[in-house]
C-alpha cells in the first residue's frame, strides 16, 4: 500500500499523491531564553514552557500517464493545499497536526513520476481523540495524552444555589461563579477561551477574579463541582 497524508479531510493518494517520506518531530523547541547572569553558575531560564511551531518537510510524487495528466493533477491539487486544515500521516491516524503548506513548491519534472517536496507549517501538538466524561458521576478521570490541554465543562443545575464552585483538587485552582440558579440552568464554562455563559449568555460580569480556567494535566486528575449534573468534554494533545 502506497504512503500518503490526508490533509483537510482528503486523502493524497484521491489527488494522485504518493508520500515517499517525510521528516518526524521527535520534540518541538521550547519558546524559552536563558539569561546567564556573571558570577553564577549556569543561566537562568526566562518565558513559559510553551512550544515553537513546526516545519514538516515531505517528499511526495504526482503520477499520470503523460505530462498533460500530470499538470491536471498539479492543478487539481493548488485549491487544496491552499488553506489552513487538519494533517494526518498514514502511520498516525488517530492523531492530527493543524497547518498549512509554506513556502515555494519546486519540481524535478518527469513524464510519469514528478518529485517535489512539501512543507507544511503546522502547530506543535498533535490532536487525538475527543473525550467525553460525567463528572457527577467519577470525578477522577485519568487524560492519556502527553500534553496538557483544554476542555468544555458543561454544568446542568438540579436545585436552587448562590454559586457555581468548580475546583481541579490536582493543583486548587478553581472557578467560581456567583448568581441566581435554578433547576434547569444550563451553565458552559470554556476553559480554552476563558469564557462562561448561563443559558447561553454571557455570565463573566458574576465570576470571581480570583478563578483560573485551569489547565488539564497528564494522568490522574480529578475535577469537583458543589452542584448540578456536570460533564466534562476536551480533545487529548500529544507532543
Amino acid at each position: 500500500m502506497d504512503d500518503f497524508f490526508i490533509f483537510d479531510g482528503i486523502k493524497s493518494t484521491d489527488k494522485n499523491i504518493t508520500l515517499i517520506d517525510y521528516k518526524r518531530i521527535f520534540l518541538p523547541a521550547n519558546n524559552r531564553s536563558f539569561l546567564q547572569i556573571p558570577g553564577k553558575d549556569g543561566s537562568v531560564p526566562k518565558g513559559e514552557d510553551t512550544k515553537q511551531d513546526i516545519i514538516l518537510d515531505c517528499e511526495v510524487s504526482i503520477t499520470g500517464d503523460d505530462e498533460r495528466e500530470i499538470n491536471n493533477n498539479i492543478e487539481n491539487t493548488n485549491v487544496w493545499l491552499s488553506k489552513r486544515g487538519e494533517l494526518t500521516f498514514w502511520d498516525m491516524l488517530d492523531r492530527y497536526y493543524i497547518g498549512e503548506v509554506i513556502g515555494e513548491i519546486s519540481m524535478d519534472s518527469q513524464i510519469k513520476w514528478n518529485l517535489f517536496s512539501l512543507q507544511f507549517r503546522c502547530n506543535p501538538i498533535k490532536y487525538g481523540e475527543a473525550k467525553s466524561f460525567d463528572i457527577t458521576q467519577s470525578p477522577t478521570i485519568y487524560n492519556t495524552g502527553t500534553y496538557h490541554t483544554k476542555g468544555i465543562i458543561a454544568i446542568e443545575i438540579t436545585e436552587e444555589v448562590d454559586h457555581i464552585e468548580v475546583t481541579l483538587q490536582n493543583t486548587g485552582e478553581f472557578i467560581y461563579l456567583e448568581d441566581s440558579f435554578v433547576s434547569g440552568d444550563k451553565v458552559v464554562i470554556d476553559l480554552e477561551k476563558e469564557y462562561i455563559s448561563k443559558n447561553g449568555y454571557s455570565a463573566m460580569q458574576n465570576l470571581y477574579l480570583e478563578s483560573d480556567f485551569f489547565r488539564i494535566p497528564v494522568g490522574e486528575f480529578r475535577i469537583t463541582t458543589n452542584t448540578g449534573n456536570t460533564t466534562l468534554e476536551y480533545i487529548e494533545r500529544w507532543l
